[in-house]
């Protein structure tokens, strides 16, 4: 319905349907081409293990020339693996490579992995290789990691593995390794996740200790940092967040196509109220699929974008038979192309 005003020019209140359709159309649109890049572009957050090399100077200040051990890790198997809560088991094998003469095969033997549990270790393989002594390590061991989950859904994310020796120091040995010295069976199954790169580093690390009188005190321990990076496989979790809340929001905007002058305004507030019930509800799904921490997603940021959006859009169908369809048109495709760069804002620049 239309209302002619004061100078016989005729004052349309709904938006055109064309409209809303051509514009919700260039949104899933730019929306799809964003969610196709995501699938080849990784965001990956977590920072490598700080590892210091040894330099032959800092060698020299440590005490001496150390012995040189060639080490290395196999990942078998994850029996465990939950990325949502940085938590695994892996079942592993550490080996060592070195001169007997400098080094004995205990003190090789008693290095630790950080922030990790062992569940049990089998005896040593031991063996001769051109007048070396190789020792293998058979491990399961049990990680807690933390992880950065602010981009969820749309992370990749590293995990690091530390191996150190607290009773050696970079004076008695330093570790040397490569990247073929790190390998992982490509039979391992990690659920929801692709390995897309690792690599290994080694040099020394630097304890802090507190002593008595708050004076702090420095240990410093050979290590070796063994980093794997994964990345999400599929969009399951994008299209299962993303497509219901975009759903919801473009149920809010067709409530502006409705004339409020021609019986159907309750229809329309109904419609923009509904959207917003429909947001808080689903808040409860999204909170079941995100990680538990203690600050904001990418996720949580663009859920308060449509809910604010739907909050506004509600605000006009209250004072719908007092704005016009050229504000109304100019109202709903100005949120719309603030959707878009949204998405793109945390897509490119977060």
């Amino acid at each position: 319905m239309s209302m002619t005003g004061s100078k016989g020019a005729i004052q349309v209140y709904a938006v055109s349907p064309y409209f809303q359709i051509t514009s919700i159309v260039l949104v899933v649109f730019s929306l799809a081409a964003m969610f196709m890049y995501s699938e080849y572009f990784v965001k990956i957050k977590d920072g490598y293990e700080e590892v210091l090399p040894l330099t032959p100077q800092r060698a020299l200040e440590f005490g001496g020339r150390p012995a040189e051990v060639q080490v290395g890790m196999a990942i078998r198997d994850f029996p465990f693996f939950d990325m949502s809560k940085g938590a695994f088991s892996i079942d592993v094998s550490v080996y060592f490579l070195f001169d007997p003469r400098l080094v004995s095969v205990d003190r090789i033997g008693d290095f630790l992995f950080k922030r990790a549990e062992l569940l049990f270790r089998k005896d040593p393989v031991i063996k001769i290789i051109d007048e070396k002594l190789f020792v293998q390590y058979d491990l399961r061991l049990k990680f807690d990691v933390s992880l950065d989950y602010q981009d969820f859904p749309f992370d990749g994310h590293r995990i690091n593995f530390v191996l150190y020796h607290p009773r050696l120091s970079p004076g008695e040995v330093v570790y040397t390794a490569v990247r073929n010295d790190f390998f992982i069976n490509p039979d391992i199954e990690t659920p929801g996740w692709s390995l897309i790169d690792r690599r290994v580093s080694t040099g020394y690390e630097e304890e802090r200790l507190v002593v008595e009188a708050g004076a702090a005190a420095a240990s410093f321990h050979p290590s070796a940092v063994f980093s794997l990076d994964f990345d999400r496989v599929g969009a399951r979790h994008i299209m299962t967040i993303f497509v219901p809340l975009l759903l919801i929001f473009f149920v809010a905007l067709l409530s502006l196509s409705l004339d409020p002058l021609s019986g159907t305004r309750s229809t329309m507030l109904s419609l923009a109220a509904a959207s917003i019930t429909a947001l808080i509800t689903y808040r409860f799904v999204i909170e079941s699929m995100s990680p538990a921490v203690g600050y904001l997603l990418i996720v949580d940021y663009i859920f308060l974008v449509f809910l604010m959006f739907c909050c506004l859009v509600f605000l006009v169908t209250i004072f719908g038979a007092r704005i016009s369809a050229r504000y109304k048109s100019f109202i709903a495709g100005l949120l719309q192309l603030a959707v878009v760069l949204t998405f793109a804002y945390f897509f490119f620049w977060v």
